[in-house]
């Protein structure tokens, strides 16, 4: 056994990548969607605020359009379609800005931001039962300023008297006061400027490719094959190799801008990289880069199946470019989505010594010191769990600050710390966080047609660019280089599911409409028309009752004959975590129960899962169910009307006395070994309709 190191520490790598889309109109120049303020308000300054208080090192990764729409948003002048119209009086409110704007104004998470502020969600159950027509002008006011108010951060309140006035008064608010709120948070959005500045000894600010593409697909979108040989590819697919290198250029003369000096690491969007593109990174000056779990294991040509082979990937890792080494770190999957996906429904306390005592497994487990990468997204998980995740993050950042055997560290850091191993890597195989693969970006007949609309557009422009001005030609190439984000391909497809879909692929389409505005020619007709279906895929609603026998089986032909049906390898949800259990659900229901029938993907290795299902109404209620192959027995959990059993499936019996209202709101997770293995859906419920007559309407 190898001697360990006596100076042996643990180095917690926490990367938070703050990222979102160009929302601006190309034609009006108005914001579509306010989530750049909204999360500027709640997340960003948040997140630093953490920094400001805890002794610890984190890198923050900005993308560069992202900089850019807070510095928009940092005016109360912005050009917001949202914002304008919540500034408006409501007295001088059309119907069409009304019907428009309460919907909106419903944003928000109903557990975690809606029903801690009373009046709000008071409010939200008379507009859920009688939709916008019923609310009278004090309403709508008093909304408008608690919709804000939800999106505030817990510092930000706390820090402000002026909100805590308005979150005592609960109702009944003017509009001065709400003008003035809206003041005070286009206020706080400057300060993140100033955080990012403060923090230089506690943070270190990293950056991805300019408009967030994957630059694999740039440079050879023949690399998606590398790990799906069988993918399907658009057609007339150009090389846009040259756009890869841009998107890097640019990325690092913004960041200059903003911050005075060049970063220093890069992650690219979505954690993609191919071997192929590594040589943009060398050329930009960057040190390290940061890609996933997934892309190390396909590179050296194993998997990470337990602890003893995975130690490896706490190694240092450097990959030589032109005599220059390039530092790759990849992100634990398991530690980064405890934090994204698992810890928002878990006691905050409970979250945080859990996360701590699976950094201590790593830190024993190796007999050099360990560089643990944690890398998730930096906003959109926490409005999943109460209170912003406040407690949960003190509770942890605390823990950390206090263990002689950890410290945290920024990437640039963790690039010349000695005391770890250190391995030179041959090469690296093309892939992304999302199960080492392009196929959430390209595959999909949705998504290859939004690819082939935009390698048309480009070949339209290669055309005509000699006709037309320096300056145009600028603007048509943002206008391309926007198109080539990764967020509209994300979108496209049916593995993710958004209410604003519709906006985003009109936005995308937008931009290369643009594209022919700009050079005088006419829009071609089918950039008029949605790419995204309507339709709707994965999920298919019951057409009559059922009643099936309880036993892990499909004891009868006719059991489940008309029960609804969910894939349950999809999302169903905005954001992604990797699905490798759930795969189908069959569901439907009598006058007392409704049943669900689920199917796994994996035949053998099942026992020992936990599935845990939650059930919404007043409160959550909780129940875990053991997986044992061959267990015929019928279990109850103590003081619930929840009967299941396992053999070869799944079956659940759940008294409809739980719900109340049209749905049944449920989520299922399945955990092994303490160890996450799935959750449907990632965030937030399903929410099965339980109503009878409903069964002759329903539509496939």
């Amino acid at each position: 056994m190898a001697k360990v190191k006596k100076d042996k520490k643990l180095y917690l790598l926490f990367l938070w990548h703050m990222h979102q889309p160009v929302y601006k109109d190309p034609f009006t120049g108005a914001y579509k969607l306010p989530w750049v303020f909204l999360h500027a308000i709640k997340d960003y300054s948040e997140m630093l605020k953490y920094y400001e208080i805890f002794p610890i090192k984190a890198t923050f990764n900005f993308v560069p359009s992202l900089l850019d729409q807070l510095k928009d948003y940092q005016s109360t002048e912005c050009n917001d379609e949202t914002l304008s119209v919540i500034k408006k009086p409501v007295n001088m409110l059309s119907l069409n800005e009304r019907q428009y704007i309460i919907p909106r104004l419903f944003w928000a998470n109903e557990n975690t931001m809606i029903k801690p502020l009373g009046r709000y969600y008071e409010i939200y159950l008379k507009y859920k039962n009688n939709s916008s027509e019923s609310l009278n002008e004090k309403e709508i006011l008093d909304v408008e300023v608690m919709f804000l108010i939800s999106w505030t951060g817990t510092f930000i309140r706390e820090e402000s008297s002026f909100i805590k006035k308005l979150i005592h008064k609960q109702r009944d608010y003017t509009e001065d006061e709400k003008s003035e709120l809206i003041r005070i948070l286009h206020e706080k959005i400057k300060y993140i400027f100033t955080q990012l500045q403060n923090l230089s000894n506690n943070i270190e600010i990293s950056v991805t490719p300019y408009f967030h593409p994957i630059l694999p697909l740039l440079e050879n979108m023949e690399s998606a094959k590398e790990v799906l040989p069988d993918i399907e590819l658009p057609e007339n697919r150009l090389y846009l190799g040259e756009d890869a290198e841009w998107h890097v250029e640019e990325a690092v003369n913004i960041y200059e801008t903003y911050f005075g000096e060049k970063p220093k690491g890069v992650w690219p969007a979505e954690g993609s990289v191919s071997q192929d593109i590594l040589k943009y990174f060398n050329k930009a000056g960057f040190t390290w880069a940061a890609t996933d779990e997934d892309i190390l294991a396909k590179s050296i040509g194993t998997s990470f199946g337990n602890i003893g082979k995975k130690l490896c990937l706490y190694e240092r890792h450097y990959i030589e470019i032109n005599g220059k080494r390039l530092f790759l770190f990849f992100r634990d999957k398991q530690l980064s989505d405890l934090i994204g996906f698992k810890y928002s429904s878990e006691d905050p306390k409970k979250a945080a010594d859990d996360f701590i005592s699976r950094l201590r497994v790593i830190y024993d487990s190796c007999d050099f010191s360990p560089l643990v990468p944690v890398i998730l997204d930096g906003e959109n998980a926490w409005e999943y769990y109460p209170n912003n995740a406040r407690m949960f993050f003190e509770r942890l950042y605390e823990e950390l600050s206090d263990k002689t055997w950890l410290q945290t560290s920024t990437m640039s850091e963790a690039v010349n710390i000695k005391e770890t191993e250190e391995h030179n890597l041959d090469k690296i195989i093309a892939g992304s966080w999302i199960r080492g693969d392009f196929a959430t970006w390209v595959g999909h007949s949705e998504k290859n047609t939004a690819w082939e609309k935009l390698f048309d557009t480009k070949t339209i422009f290669n055309k005509n660019k000699t006709q037309l001005n320096k300056k145009q030609v600028s603007e048509v190439d943002r206008l391309l280089k926007i198109a080539e984000g990764s967020d509209w391909f994300w979108w496209y497809g049916d593995d993710h599911h958004t209410n604003q879909q519709d906006i985003l692929d009109s936005l995308f389409r937008s931009h290369l409409q643009a594209v022919y505005k700009y050079m005088n020619l006419s829009i071609p007709e089918d950039l008029h028309k949605p790419i995204h279906s309507e339709e709707p895929t994965g999920i298919i609603l019951p057409k009559n009752t059922i009643t099936p026998v309880i036993d892990g089986k499909i004891s009868d032909f006719f059991e489940y004959m008309g029960a609804g049906y969910c894939d349950m390898s999809q999302d169903l949800s905005s954001m992604h975590m990797e699905k490798g259990f759930f795969k189908e659900l069959y569901w439907g229901f009598d006058s007392r129960y409704l049943y669900l029938a689920v199917f796994t993907h994996q035949s053998t290795q099942i026992n020992g899962t936990k599935v845990a299902l939650e059930i919404q109404n007043n409160k959550t209620i909780k129940t875990e169910f053991n997986l044992n192959k061959n267990d015929l027995t019928v279990h109850k959990p103590k003081d619930l009307d929840i009967d299941h059993a396992y053999d070869e499936i799944l079956e659940i019996k759940i008294s409809l006395s739980y719900f109340f209202g049209d749905t049944a709101p449920i989520r299922l997770s399945a955990v092994k070994n303490g160890n996450i293995l799935d959750l449907i859906p990632t965030y937030d419920f399903i929410h099965l309709p339980v109503k009878k007559e409903y069964l002759q309407e329903w539509a496939i």
